[in-house]
């Protein structure tokens, strides 16, 4: 706190010494410039113009002169000299005013505040400036998490669909093993059937005679006469084909064998319609019809045929 008064008492004998000389010198040169101009206008008065007259007289015009106008006219008078006007008199310049201590100090406390304010506004401008970095920062951060959350996900979308991929092939490399299974197992029971049909047929032989064993094979091959249209009402409803694909009517003569419980042992087309279409088409509905309709004696025909048109 002293060392600031001696400093401020100083700063303020040093301004006074400043006025002071800069005041001397303006009074100074004002008083050079007041001397040289009364030097300058007294010479200006001390100086008359002198003017010069100059009369024509023609010889007539000259009379001779009186003893009176022979008399020596006397000087006319030297005009008195034009009054000095006296220099004004410059007053004495007025001591400086010394500041008040008390502005001194008001006007310090201005500058501070100003400085003070001058600091903050710099403060938030700067707190502004980094508000705007830390929100761009920030939208850059969004923008490249959003970014990666996309490829994460477009990532993910395809690991799903390979996995589906995959998944689909195995189901259909499944389907395929079991339906290869399932073939196998319908063709393993078929020749087990055919097998067992033989060897009941050849005990069928040997305990019966020549002409009753004819008789009996005859009906077992034919069945009733109103099997075919059981065999029918079976297997139509599996049936699926569009007829209005086919032109006429054809027919196709499908051939099974059957066991006595009524299973397919065999099927296959025995006379084909013309159409490769119409006859798969009826050949699988015989196939899905397993097992065929009993006959009126409580067992299936051994073989027999059945015809299928498709308008019917």
């Amino acid at each position: 706190m002293k060392r600031t008064a001696l400093s401020a008492s100083s700063a303020a004998r040093l301004a006074r010494g400043r006025s002071n000389r800069r005041a001397l010198l303006y009074s100074a040169l004002v008083h050079l410039i007041l001397l040289m101009a009364l030097f300058y206008g007294m010479r200006w008065t001390n100086k008359p113009s002198a003017g010069v007259e100059a009369q024509l007289w023609s010889a007539a015009d000259i009379a001779p002169l009186s003893e009176e106008q022979r008399a020596p006219t006397p000087a006319p008078a030297p005009a008195p000299p034009a009054p000095v006007q006296p220099a004004p008199v410059q007053p004495a310049p007025s001591p400086p005013v010394q500041p008040d201590p008390a502005e001194i100090a008001l006007e310090r406390a201005r500058r501070r505040q100003r400085e003070e304010a001058r600091r903050r506004a710099q403060q938030q401008e700067q707190e502004k400036q980094r508000l705007r970095q830390q929100q761009l920062a920030e939208r850059q951060r969004q923008q490249q998490l959003a970014e990666q959350q996309r490829q994460e996900q477009k990532k993910a979308e395809q690991r799903k669909a390979l996995q589906a991929q995959q998944q689909a092939q195995q189901q259909a490399q499944q389907r395929a093993a079991q339906q290869a299974k399932e073939k196998a197992q319908i063709e393993q029971q078929r020749r087990a059937r055919l097998e067992a049909l033989a060897q009941a047929a050849g005990a069928a032989a040997g305990n019966a005679g020549s002409a009753g064993s004819g008789a009996g094979e005859s009906r077992g091959m034919q069945g009733s006469p109103g099997y075919a249209g059981k065999v029918r009402q079976r297997v139509k409803p599996n049936l699926v084909f569009d007829t209005q694909t086919l032109s006429g009517n054809p027919q196709t003569v499908v051939s099974v064998q059957c066991a006595p419980d009524g299973a397919i042992l065999n099927a296959h087309i025995a006379r084909s319609s013309g159409f490769p279409a119409w006859d798969d088409a009826v050949l699988r509905a015989v196939r899905k019809s397993d097992p065929m309709p009993r006959d009126t004696n409580g067992r299936a025909p051994s073989r027999f045929t059945i015809t299928f048109r498709p308008k019917d």
